[in-house]
């Protein structure tokens, strides 16, 4: 009995099938039509649930390895551009203002006063005519 249990963990539920088909009616316990049934129906649900937990265990696995990897690869890049950019000599050259910004910002700062004097005409005109 030790040495058929041993040998029956490394079966297949599919050879194990095949094994409990092959004893003989004499030896089985007699179940009634009742208790076959529910033998079925229990086999159906089983087989359902673990095709769904397969269907939810192949959904998981890549999500999680993505998770996982993206987190590495994230956290890799972060700390490989902390140490390119934080070095106190490069400060200088990292805060120099681009000159087309540095054009298109005194360009920007003409065109608000324009429009700020515009508005105050503006009123002006609007309060005149009251």
């Amino acid at each position: 009995i030790g040495a058929s249990s041993s040998s029956s963990s490394s079966l297949t539920p599919s050879q194990l099938a095949q094994a409990f088909a092959e004893i003989p009616e004499s030896i089985r316990p007699a179940c009634t039509e009742r208790q076959r049934r529910e033998t079925e129906i229990m086999k159906q649900l089983l087989t359902t649930y673990f095709g769904i937990v397969q269907i939810s265990l192949a959904d998981k696995i890549p999500k999680a390895v993505t998770h996982f990897l993206v987190n590495r690869v994230r956290n890799d890049l972060q700390n490989e551009l902390v140490s390119i950019f934080y070095k106190e000599h490069l400060f200088k050259d990292l805060l120099v203002e681009n000159p087309e910004i540095a054009t298109q910002r005194v360009a920007a700062q003409q065109m608000l006063k324009c429009l700020r004097s515009s508005a105050e005409v503006l009123s002006e005109i609007r309060d005149f005519r009251l």
